[in-house]
């Protein structure tokens, strides 16, 4: 296995997306930490209002958006000179202001009928502190983007840690001393308003200040045009990630969110698929706009097989060791949710890989809308028809079935662009392989996680020992593989 990982050039895609994914993980593994902190320490009622000011924050930060963080990047990388993107930058950013700002006020002033849709009395003390949020949440993706552009990317990933870190000692403080949710949603505001003061002066002494008060009207259209149709295609996949959320604190009350809110976390089993997207993206662009389809229909074949072959390992052995994750993760009140988790375990499994990387790369962005859009229509009238059908677990059972459809539409479109199969993608030789070793490691596994139930070992212990075996026997038996996939994706230019 050493030697194999030797052979690997310690530069090109392959290693920038292993430090990406080391970097990504940590952040998300802190993220975690400071989910199960609250999950533990707090009622489900007063978690379940945590959860509903965040959904807030997160449907009005999706609202908001209007594609201007991609809108950035574009017309800053697309400026002839200086002048026009100051002009640009300036823009859209008073774009953002003035959304974002009125979103806010609007969020203030319509508090009553969010608190009637919710049915909880508890979040009327939070508007104050949320109202805000998805103005500077905005601000903040803006300006990451900028921040990627002058080339200081570490930078980014150093501050995201960073601010990871600072959030889970907010949270730890604000539980402990202050026993209440105000003050860690004040420490938030307070900490997201920094850091955009903090990237912005960045930005200012690298190339030049932004100055929303010398935004240019006749600008004002040319953004637009180019960053709603993708702000759509964001919007309805964030609600689509979302709705399930708000059909079930409207349907099933503030605790049910709190169990379902966790339960439904999408857990960062996907870490090595994420991070090779974002060096593939480029390449795969590339080919496509040079009519390369057959280094186009490789590139997407080892990028679907290191998917399958990390995403699915890490997504089975947590649904294997379901009640345990859940116990170690949330406590025992949301066992509740057991079935919820298993059915996103699913959902992770089939999103093994970001299918849309090939439309995307051909500019099909609005079939990509266009899927969203009747994606999240088909989703919310099949939230709400299971929810009374089968109850708490219907919202999951419904975006189980839209991802399989999703999947199978991308799927199928990607493989028609690129002048290739289905067979040629997946390599079914492999993959038939691969799930045969699943189906005989996967029960020894579950049976030793029993026995060591009965003998008393920690949950934490099941965990590492049981998840760690399935996942680690899997690798070592497809590391020449993996090895193999990685080094053909470093030689692709």
């Amino acid at each position: 296995m050493i030697n194999n990982m030797k052979k690997i050039q310690f530069k090109g895609a392959s290693v920038d997306a292993i430090l990406l994914a080391v970097i990504r993980l940590l952040t998300m593994l802190l993220g975690i930490f400071s989910t199960m902190l609250l999950s533990k320490s707090l009622s489900l009622q007063v978690y379940g209002t945590y959860s509903q000011a965040n959904l807030i924050i997160s449907i009005g930060t999706s609202f908001s958006i209007l594609g201007l963080s991609d809108g950035a990047n574009f017309f800053f990388n697309k400026a002839q000179d200086e002048t026009e993107g100051r002009e640009n930058l300036n823009t859209i950013f008073a774009i953002q202001a003035v959304i974002g700002g009125l979103l806010g006020f609007l969020i203030l002033i319509f508090h009553q009928s969010i608190i009637q849709y919710f049915q909880n009395d508890s979040l009327a003390g939070l508007f104050i502190y949320i109202a805000f949020r998805p103005l500077l949440n905005n601000l903040l993706a803006m300006l990451q983007n900028l921040q990627v552009s002058i080339g200081r990317t570490k930078a980014i990933a150093l501050r995201n840690i960073a601010v990871a870190i600072i959030k889970l000692m907010v949270i730890y403080l604000a539980i402990k001393a202050f026993h209440n949710i105000k003050t860690i949603f004040l420490c938030l505001l307070l900490l997201d308003a920094i850091t955009v003061v903090y990237f912005g002066g960045s930005f200012s002494k690298e190339k030049y200040p932004i100055e929303i008060l010398r935004a240019k009207k006749k600008r004002v259209l040319g953004v637009l045009k180019f960053c709603i149709p993708m702000g759509i295609f964001v919007l309805t996949n964030s609600l689509s990630r979302d709705i399930d959320k708000v059909c079930i604190g409207r349907l099933g009350g503030t605790e049910e969110l709190a169990i379902y809110t966790n339960c439904s976390t999408i857990l960062p089993v996907d870490i090595i698929s994420a991070a090779f997207l974002t060096v593939v993206i480029p390449i795969m662009t590339r080919y496509i706009s040079l009519s390369e389809y057959k280094k186009g229909s490789d590139l997407f074949s080892y990028y679907i097989q290191i998917g399958y072959l990390t995403t699915a390992t890490f997504s089975t052995a947590i649904a294997v060791l379901s009640k345990e994750v859940i116990l170690f993760l949330y406590g025992e009140a949301y066992l509740k949710g057991q079935y919820v988790f298993l059915l996103y375990m699913i959902v992770s499994i089939l999103r093994f890989a970001n299918l849309s990387l090939v439309l995307s790369a051909n500019g099909e962005t609005q079939r990509l809308m266009m899927i969203s859009i009747i994606g999240l229509i088909f989703n919310t009238f099949m939230n709400i028809v299971l929810y009374h059908l089968v109850g708490f677990t219907g919202p999951a059972i419904a975006t189980v079935i839209m991802t399989a459809a999703t999947t199978f539409i991308l799927l199928k479109r990607s493989i028609n662009i690129l002048h290739t199969n289905l067979n040629y993608v997946f390599d079914f030789k492999k993959l038939v392989l691969y799930i045969a070793e699943l189906l005989v490691i996967v029960p020894v596994f579950r049976i030793l996680a029993n026995y060591m139930e009965f003998i008393g070992v920690p949950t934490i212990g099941i965990i590492i020992l049981a998840g760690g075996g399935i996942c680690g026997t899997i690798f070592i038996i497809n590391i020449k593989s993996i090895v193999d996939l990685m080094k053909k994706i470093n030689q692709l230019r």
